[in-house]
């Protein structure tokens, strides 16, 4: 037995025993057998099992098999420990006699400011890291959990009793248990919604908008404490006021519904911060797209200078135009680009043809010429032909979504980078329906670009 065994196996045998009602539940959820005839009957298991399929015996009847895999959870704590423990059951038949056996495949146990891991494989052999259920699965995949109330006992008993959370997900364990010490901080000033961006961070945003805990941690707590003492100030706002500062500027309130922190240095030098600020609001000017509009002008050679390029009265129509002068500008790029390397780009980006998916009624459908994106862009008014040189090598990902039975009609674009959906547009940048965001999602989990979460 290796050392690394032999380490995992004793961390792995000083587990919290579970309650014997978690036994006897989880031999409930396993389906057992009963074949009979007019003459004999016969019966899998002795077991309290939970559903029994019955079947009629002929000489037929099929009686050894393997039946099935279950995979069930329990989280159990003490004042100084949190367990996740998951445990495999597998069932098989014999000639009619059913046999279960199970063991543990993974541990994560939180104890002394550590959060440690331990799987076992099927040899029995343990490992300082957690296994897939399933190959191209996750850790979890198929877990039942045993609904013991483990969140009521997390706030009561465990290290986690001084903070203050509703129900939680088990996959947030870690991250309150991680970060017990900056929420309870956060908590107990009343700074709330710093305390719950801290606690439960929004994914889909990306990193832009959520508490950069590289920086957030008890020293800065302790520095920044006036700030967020008693508020309902967020880390993006109190981010936000400082680089602004920096620029020689003040936070204009409400702007942090349309910048984050990250955005400041991308503002143009050649206006007033202060005067951007009040710009961006009385328009409702989305960031990204101004970027967009800028990168378009510089591309064509044009240095975007005064209040009139810069700060333009009619966002809206400058853009528009702007979209229409890059698109020309584009195709006649494009002619004078060397058509054998576009060819060679084109032949490499076929494999991501399995991308292409209906789900719902929408075709989503990753372009493979750049003459579908320069029509993809005439068609919507909008700048995607600008994106052909990153989409095609890999930078960022534009998909288009059409309605399946009209699969060539242009109808709303998305754009996927670093795993998550940046940008999704109609017709003149217009926003897309709720439903359809959510069709959009499913196709992000289809085509297994969600990212896991940290």
């Amino acid at each position: 037995m290796s050392k690394i065994n032999e380490q995992c196996k004793r961390e792995a045998d000083r587990r919290l025993k579970p309650p014997a009602d978690f036994w006897r539940w989880c031999y409930s959820q396993i389906t057992t057998y009963k074949w009979s005839n007019k003459d004999k009957t016969i019966i899998a298991s002795d077991l309290d099992l939970g559903h029994c399929i019955e079947k009629r015996l002929t000489k037929s009847s099929r009686l050894t098999f393997y039946d099935k895999t279950y995979f069930f959870s329990i989280v159990l704590s003490t004042s100084k420990r949190i367990e996740i423990q998951s445990y495999e059951f597998s069932s098989k038949l014999v000639e009619g006699k059913q046999f279960i056996n199970f063991q543990l495949t993974n541990l994560e146990r939180f104890e002394n400011d550590k959060h440690t891991k331990i799987g076992q494989d099927f040899n029995g052999q343990f490992y300082p890291y957690l296994f897939a259920n399933f190959f191209s699965g996750g850790f979890y995949t198929g877990n039942i959990f045993y609904p013991n109330n483990w969140e009521k006992r997390l706030q009561k008993v465990s290290e986690l009793k001084y903070l203050k959370f509703d129900n939680i997900y088990f996959w947030e364990i870690e991250r309150l248990y991680k970060y017990k010490f900056e929420i309870e901080f956060a908590q107990k000033i009343h700074a709330y919604r710093l305390a719950n961006e801290i606690m439960y961070p929004d994914y889909r945003i990306g990193f832009t908008r959520n508490v950069d805990m590289r920086t957030l941690n008890r020293r800065w707590l302790q520095k920044n404490k006036q700030f967020f003492k008693n508020s309902n100030r967020s880390f993006n706002e109190f981010e936000l006021s400082r680089r602004l500062k920096e620029r020689n500027g003040q936070l204009v309130p409400g702007i942090e519904s349309y910048l984050t922190y990250h955005d400041i240095k991308h503002i143009p030098k050649g206006v007033g911060i202060n005067k951007f600020q009040k710009w961006v609001i009385k328009h409702h000017i989305e960031f990204n797209e101004y970027l967009d509009y800028l990168k378009m002008l510089r591309e064509m050679g044009i240095d975007p200078e005064g209040d009139a390029m810069l700060v333009p009265k009619d966002f809206t129509a400058m853009h528009n135009h702007t979209v229409g002068l890059y698109n020309q500008f584009v195709e006649e790029r494009r002619k004078l680009e060397d058509k054998k390397k576009r060819k060679q780009l084109e032949a490499e980006f076929k494999l991501r043809e399995g991308m292409d998916k209906t789900i719902n009624g929408y075709a989503f459908h990753v372009p493979r010429k750049v003459a579908e994106l320069i029509y993809e862009g005439k068609k919507l008014h909008h700048c995607v032909s600008s994106y052909t040189d990153k989409h095609f090598k890999g930078d960022t990902l534009i998909v288009f979504v059409r309605l399946s039975n009209q699969p060539k009609m242009p109808l709303y674009t998305l754009e996927v980078k670093q795993g998550k959906i940046v940008q999704f547009r109609g017709k003149y940048n217009q926003d897309v329906p709720t439903d359809v965001w959510d069709i959009a999602n499913e196709w992000m989990k289809q085509t297994k670009l969600v990212p896991k979460a940290a």
